[in-house]
C-alpha cells in the first residue's frame, strides 16, 4: 500500500534527512574536495572511511539533535567506494564494523535507516563519488591522464583561482570517464562485448567460483562486485533494528545509452555547464586530439554558450591505458585503447579543417541492439527495461539473501529531472519504494533566490519551444511571485513527481529521498548579515509542498557535521547543510552553558522555524492533508478511518473535499488500525513555553476525543472516540495570544 504500517496498522509518516554529503569522501588521506592531495589523489586503494560521516565518541551529540528536531529517519549515504576500495571482492572491514557500530546505537534515539549506494558522476576520480578507483582501471582508464584529456573534472585537481568553478559538477556525467562507465555498467554485454576480463581477478566468493581462465563482460564484472559488496554490508547489518533497507542506486545516468547523436546531448536531461564536448567530441580528446569545444554558463530559462574554446590534450596523452603500464598489468583486458574507436563507433580524419576532425560511424550505435543481441523481438534498446530494471532486481535479491532482512524495501529512484518510469509487476524488486529526488534547479545553479520562482520542470517539458521574446508567456508557464507563489510553484512540481508515480506503479510507499536549499544563495549574503530569511524562505516552501502535495515522507539534504561557511559541505563546492559549524562558536556556547542540553544542541543550527516542524508520525488512520503555518504556528491535520475491504466504497466513502496541490484523495479501503491514538510530533522549542503557559489550544472535530502534549517526548497524543468506518477526524492546533 501508500504508507508504511506500525505493529498497530497506524500509517506512520517519515521525516527525516540525509546523513550525510560527507561520507562520500575517505577520512584517510582527507579526501575533502577543496584540498590538495597530491600524489595521494592518485592511489584509490589505501583509503579509510572511517569515521565518516563523524567519530563513533560524538554520536550522542549528533543523534540527539537529529532526534530533537523530528528528524528521525535516516537515509545514511554509503559509497561502494567505502566498501571496496582495496580490489574487487577485498571489502575493508574495519568499516563495516563501524557502520555496523553506529548503527546499533540508533534505536536509543528512536531512529530508523536505509542505506543509500550513493554515486554522482561515478566515483571521486571521475568528479563525483560512489564507485572504487578500481573499476575505471578495470575498463581501462589513466587516472593520470583524465584531466589533461577532458576526460573528468575533479576538484582536488581544479584548486586554480581560474579554474572552472564548483558548479560544474553535474555536467562531468557527460564527460568520457563518467559516460563511458555508465554505459559499461548497464549495457557493456550490448555496447562494448569486445573487452572482457578475468573472473577470477574478483578475490570474493563469486570471482573464484568461475573456472581459472572464464572471461566475463565489463559489466557482469562491475554489476557482481556491487551487487556482492552491499550484500556483504547488508549480511554484516542485517540483525540491526536500525536498518528498514537499501536504495539501488543515487541518481543513476544512462551514459551514452538512448543517446540520439553523439553530437548532442539531451539539454534537458543534462545539465550543460563549463566545457561541454559532445560524445564523439571527448572521444577524440581522449585519444588525445584537439577539438574546438563550447563553454557553457548558467543562464535562465536556458544554458547559453558564453564562448567557444579549442582543447588540445598534452603530446601523447591519452584517457586509456598503455597496455605496457602496471595499472593495466593488474587488471589486464582482452582489448585496449578507446573502447567506442575498438567498436567502430567513430573516427579520427586528420586532413579535415584545419586542426582534423572526429565523426561518428554508426550514429544509432548506442540506440540499437546488434543484430546477435536482440531482445525479445525489440531492435531498439530501452535503458529501464533492458538495463536499469534487471540490475535493481539483482540487487534487491543479494541484499535480501540474508537471513533475516526478507522484509527490507527496496529504494529505487528515476535519472534525475526524469518522471517515474513504467515498473511492470515482474520487473519491480520485492518490497519496492519509489524515491525520487526533487531541487528548485534555477536556485541551485544559479545560486540566487529572489521574490520570482520558476517552474524550470515544467519548463523542459514544453510542448513547443519557449519564445523568450514573450514575457506572458514566460509568466503564464513557468513564473510564481512571492511566498506564496514559491510554495505553489513547488507543489505543482512534487505533485507532478507524485502523480507519475502513481500511474506508473500503483500504491507503494514514495519517499522524498533528496531535496533541500543552498545556503550560500545570493552571494553568500547571509554569512555576513547572519539573516538567513531567503534560506528560510525556501525551506519553508519545500516543506510545505511535501505537505500540499500529499509527499508524506522525505529526507532533506543534507546534515553534515563538519560544514563552515568557507567550504560549505567540503563537497563539490555545495552547502546545503542547516547545521554549520560557523555558527557553533565559543561565543555561542557559552550563552547556553547553563541552558537544558537540547537548546545546547541547537547552537550552530539555522533556520530551525522551519525545519522543525509539527507532523503526525503515527496516525490511526489514513493520513489526507496537513497545513502549517510556522509563523503563527497553526498546524492543521486531517485522516479518516480506513473502510474495510468488504465494504462497498460508494456506499461507506464520504464526500471529501480536494485541494488543487492533491494527487487525488488517498485510498479509503485499507487495513484498519488496532489503536485509537495518533501521534504528533510537536516541537517543545516552538509549542513547549505555550503549553506550559496554558496558551496550547488543541481542537478536534466535534470535539471527538481527549488530547495531552508530552514535552519531554516532544508529542501530541490525540485518542478519538469514533470508529465509524469513513469518518473524518480533524485537529487544529494554535497558539493563544502573542
Amino acid at each position: 500500500g501508500r504508507y508504511f504500517l506500525d505493529s498497530y496498522g497506524r500509517r506512520l509518516l517519515l521525516h527525516g534527512c540525509n546523513v550525510s554529503g560527507i561520507n562520500k569522501l575517505p577520512t584517510e588521506p582527507n579526501g575533502l574536495t577543496h584540498l590538495d592531495m597530491g600524489e595521494a589523489w592518485f592511489d584509490g586503494e589505501n583509503v579509510s572511511f572511517v569515521g565518516r560521516p563523524w567519530p563513533l565518541e560524538e554520536s550522542h551529540e549528533h543523534l540527539s539533535r537529529l532526534r530533537n528536531w523530528g528528524l528521525t529517519f535516516i537515509r545514511l549515504v554509503v559509497p561502494w567506494e567505502a566498501l571496496e576500495h582495496r580490489g574487487p571482492g577485498e571489502y575493508d572491514e574495519e568499516y563495516m564494523t563501524y557502520l555496523h557500530d553506529l548503527l546499533s546505537l540508533f534505536p536509543r534515539y528512536g531512529l530508523k535507516c536505509y542505506i543509500d549506494a550513493h554515486q554522482d558522476v561515478w566515483s571521486r576520480h571521475a568528479g563525483g563519488s560512489g564507485a572504487p578507483t578500481w573499476t575505471m582501471t578495470l575498463v581501462g582508464l589513466d587516472l593520470r591522464n583524465l584531466k589533461p584529456t577532458g576526460a573528468a573534472h575533479a576538484h582536488n585537481l581544479h584548486l586554480e583561482a581560474d579554474d572552472p568553478p564548483p558548479k560544474v559538477w553535474p555536467s562531468g556525467m557527460t564527460k568520457l570517464a563518467a559516460a563511458t562507465m555508465a554505459t559499461v555498467f548497464w549495457g557493456g554485454d550490448i555496447f562494448a562485448p569486445k573487452r572482457r576480463v578475468r573472473r577470477r581477478l574478483h578475490k570474493g566468493p563469486w570471482g573464484q567460483g568461475g573456472a581459472e581462465d572464464e572471461e566475463v563482460g565489463l559489466q557482469v564484472f562491475l554489476q557482481e562486485s556491487m551487487c556482492e559488496a552491499f550484500g556483504v554490508l547488508a549480511d554484516r547489518l542485517r540483525d540491526l533494528e536500525a536498518v528498514i533497507g537499501f536504495e539501488v542506486m543515487n541518481e543513476p545516468h544512462r551514459g551514452y545509452i538512448e543517446l540520439l547523436s553523439p553530437y548532442n546531448w539531451d539539454f534537458n536531461t543534462d545539465l550543460a555547464i563549463g566545457y561541454f564536448p559532445s560524445a564523439v567530441q571527448s572521444w577524440a580528446l581522449g585519444t588525445g586530439h584537439p577539438v574546438i569545444i563550447p563553454h557553457y554558463v548558467p543562464s535562465f530559462p536556458v544554458t547559453a554558450i558564453s564562448h567557444h574554446v579549442l582543447l588540445r590534450p598534452p603530446r601523447c596523452r591519452s584517457a586509456w591505458l598503455d597496455p605496457s603500464s602496471k595499472e593495466y598489468q593488474k587488471f589486464p583486458t582482452t582489448t585496449t585503447g578507446c573502447l567506442w574507436a575498438e567498436h567502430g563507433v567513430w573516427q579520427w580524419i586528420p586532413d579535415r579543417g584545419e586542426i582534423g576532425e572526429p565523426i561518428v560511424l554508426k550514429m544509432e550505435y548506442f540506440r540499437r541492439f546488434p543484430e546477435d543481441c536482440v531482445v525479445e523481438g525489440c531492435k531498439e534498446v530501452d535503458w529501464h527495461r533492458d538495463c536499469y530494471f534487471p540490475f535493481v532486481r539483482k540487487f534487491s535479491r543479494r541484499i535480501r539473501k540474508s537471513p533475516n532482512p526478507s522484509s527490507w524495501l527496496t529504494a529505487v529512484e528515476p535519472i534525475p529531472n526524469e518522471f517515474c518510469p513504467r515498473y511492470e509487476p515482474e520487473q519491480r524488486p520485492e518490497g519496492m519504494v519509489f524515491a525520487p529526488h526533487w531541487y528548485d534547479l534555477q536556485a541551485l545553479f544559479e545560486k540566487r533566490l529572489g521574490f520570482m520562482t520558476a517552474n524550470v520542470q515544467g519548463l523542459s517539458r514544453l510542448p513547443f519551444p519557449l519564445p523568450i521574446s514573450c514575457p506572458l508567456t514566460l509568466n503564464r508557464f513557468l513564473q510564481y511571485f512571492g511566498r506564496k507563489g514559491l510554495k505553489k510553484n513547488y507543489a505543482t512540481q512534487m505533485l507532478n513527481i507524485l502523480r507519475h508515480g502513481y500511474r506508473q506503479i500503483g500504491e507503494v510507499p514514495i519517499i522524498l529521498g533528496e531535496t533541500g536549499c543552498p545556503f550560500d544563495l545570493n552571494d553568500k549574503a547571509a554569512f555576513r548579515t547572519k539573516d538567513f530569511r531567503w534560506q528560510e524562505r525556501m525551506l519553508d516552501g519545500i516543506c510545505s509542498a511535501i505537505g500540499d502535495s500529499g509527499l508524506s515522507n522525505f529526507n532533506l539534504w543534507t546534515y553534515n557535521p563538519i560544514n563552515n561557511d568557507t567550504w560549505g559541505d567540503s563537497w563539490n563546492g555545495e552547502n546545503f547543510s542547516w547545521f554549520s559549524l560557523s555558527d557553533r562558536t565559543p561565543e555561542a556556547m557559552a550563552a547556553v552553558r547553563d541552558r537544558p542540553e537540547w537548546e545546547q544542541l541547537n547552537v550552530g543550527a539555522r533556520v530551525l522555524d522551519a525545519v522543525e516542524r509539527p507532523y503526525a508520525c503515527k496516525t490511526a488512520g489514513t493520513p489526507l492533508r496537513c497545513t502549517y503555518d510556522f509563523y503563527s504556528r497553526r498546524f492543521m491535520f486531517d485522516y479518516i478511518n480506513p473502510i474495510p475491504t468488504d465494504r462497498p466504497l460508494a456506499s461507506a466513502a464520504p464526500t471529501l473535499p480536494q485541494s488543487e496541490a492533491e494527487p487525488g484523495i488517498p485510498p479509503l479501503v485499507g487495513v484498519a488500525c488496532r489503536a485509537r491514538e495518533t501521534e504528533i510530533y510537536l516541537p517543545r522549542r516552538r509549542y513547549g513555553p505555550a503549553a506550559r503557559d496554558g496558551k496550547l489550544r488543541v481542537k478536534l472535530r466535534d470535539g471527538d476525543g481527549e488530547w495531552r502534549y508530552d514535552e519531554e517526548c516532544q508529542t501530541l497524543y490525540v485518542l478519538h472516540r469514533n470508529t465509524t468506518p469513513g469518518y473524518l477526524h480533524s485537529i487544529q492546533v494554535t497558539v493563544a495570544g502573542p
